[in-house]
């Protein structure tokens, strides 16, 4: 865990190299040949942002909101529907990042302890041992053993109580109103627990890797295995040997037996990731194998969802990597689940409740603090997977102007995807777009999509170093946008709109 973590943390330290200036740096300087033959002026900015989007077809007949604002300033300089209230698809991420660096901060970590509220006497635990988790949502199976190994380095070998899983920090509701049904089993809709596990890198938690394989020769059998290796996950295989490799993987509803069909060529293997029913449960069955692994033995049942004792006493702590780091996988690649629970995180923190809620409300209170009117918002979770949110792209460029004044707005910057950039820790979902224009290693945003939805918002150092902010929102689409989208941006980066 120590690894993934500093391995972001480098990538944060790269970025804010770049940060340090009176504007928004960019990564490389090669685009400024290119920014120089086309670049426009501010006057005639307008102009050409309006030539794109009507003659484009993918904006005929869609909702185009545009806001274009001066980074120094704050000043308008280009407003088409910036008051209206329009699908943000992950530009929702940027609403929740903001509030979760002024509310939670930038060195805020997610803690993991191990408590009982029992005594030891010589090997033996004479109470229960709790598993008192907040939401890490970086915890991989590693990370569980290393507790076992810690607890057992305690010299205790066996617990006369129960295992509790303390999943109470969150509240129950593992969904968020207006999430497609249909998306249950997708890694990217995982449930929202305080005790949850991660199986890879990106911090996809709530999900499982399910790994097919092929052997080159021999018969004709597929091996499944699923990361991390449980015994609550079913696996049903229905794949074959074939010519290609493509597989389908579903989860039937209300529990972990997963579907997998398709084909695999032979010495192929291919992986997938599917989310699971009840993260707790996982987890659960992860640490109780690793506290066999190192010796331990739990003479009575483990529990899920029972609270820890006021009076329990502390065995082992791990905390994560720093907020600040944990944000690059959340923003570049866009990790809806973490959102969600930085979400409830806010809310936890701020009202002692963790639910979305909560979370929404104390959201608010950061925005009217800071004097960013929330009128035409309407949030219901924190990455934007519901079809109930609505933002106005000026309350996104308000919120994007307001963060430069930050103490954390380094961080900030440092988590969204750079355009062009090909290392998807630094491009992330960028990292194929715009390469060899202006607006390569210039523009710095957020992307986002869903069916019908397009949007991209944030920062660019336009062609004469001058900073602006910029928030697109694209409904009602029947066509990909992406296209527009870095048209749009490009002529940004083109534009000479310093005084």
């Amino acid at each position: 865990m120590l690894i993934k973590g500093m391995k972001y943390i480098l990538i944060s330290m790269v970025v804010f190299v770049f940060v340090g200036c009176g504007t928004f740096c960019h990564i490389k300087d090669q685009t400024s040949k290119k920014s120089d033959a086309s670049s426009i002026s501010r006057w005639s900015l307008a102009s050409r942002l309006d030539k794109i989007i009507l003659s484009n077809k993918s904006t005929v007949g869609s909702l185009v909101a545009l806001t274009v604002r001066d980074g120094k300033t704050g000043d308008v300089l280009y407003a088409r529907n910036t008051g209206s209230r329009t699908f943000p698809a992950s530009n929702l991420k940027l609403v929740t990042l903001y509030s979760a660096f002024s509310v939670l901060g930038s060195d805020y970590k997610f803690e993991t302890i191990l408590m009982t509220d029992g005594t030891q006497k010589k090997g033996h635990l004479s109470g229960n041992l709790y598993l008192k988790e907040i939401g890490d949502p970086t915890l991989s199976a590693d990370d569980y053993d290393k507790l076992a190994n810690d607890l057992a380095a305690r010299g205790i070998r066996k617990i006369d109580g129960n295992l509790v899983l303390d999943d109470t920090s969150f509240d129950s509701i593992a969904l968020c109103l207006g999430w497609m049904i249909d998306d249950e089993d997708k890694y990217f809709e995982a449930q929202i627990s305080a005790l949850t596990f991660s199986p890879n890198a990106d911090f996809n938690a709530g999900a499982v890797i399910i790994d097919v394989s092929a052997a080159r020769t021999g018969n004709s059998t597929t091996e499944i295995t699923v990361l991390p290796r449980n015994n609550v996950v079913k696996m049903i295989n229905r794949v074959v040997n074939g010519n290609t490799s493509a597989i389908t993987v579903s989860r039937a509803r209300g529990s972990n037996d997963i579907y997998v069909s398709g084909t695999v060529k032979a010495g192929d293997s291919i992986q997938e990731l599917c989310s699971v029913w009840m993260p707790s449960l996982i987890v659960s069955d992860i640490f109780q194998s690793a506290l066999k692994r190192h010796g331990i033995e739990v003479a009575s049942h483990a529990v899920v969802g029972q609270a820890t004792p006021m009076q329990a006493l502390m065995l082992v702590r791990r905390q994560s990597a720093p907020l600040e780091s944990l944000v690059i996988p959340l923003m570049k690649l866009s990790n809806n689940t973490m959102a969600e629970i930085f979400l409830k995180s806010i809310g936890r923190k701020s009202l002692n409740q963790g639910s979305a809620s909560a979370g929404i409300q104390a959201t608010l209170g950061v925005l009217a603090m800071d004097g960013i009117n929330s009128e035409s918002l309407v949030q219901v979770d924190g990455s934007d997977l519901s079809r109930y949110n609505l933002i106005a792209s000026r309350i996104l460029t308000d919120i994007l102007l307001a963060a430069r004044k930050k103490p954390w707005f380094a961080a900030f910057y440092a988590s969204l995807p750079v355009a062009g950039q090909p290392d998807r820790l630094i491009g992330g979902t960028l990292r194929n777009r715009m390469r060899g224009t202006a607006a390569e290693g210039k523009v710095i945003a957020k992307t986002g999509s869903l069916t019908g939805i397009s949007s991209l918002s944030g920062y660019v150092t336009a062609a004469d170093e001058y900073p602006l902010v910029f928030s697109i929102l694209l409904n009602n689409l029947i066509i990909s946008a992406d296209q527009t989208e870095d048209t749009l941006a490009e002529t940004l980066a083109s534009c000479r709109c310093g005084f």
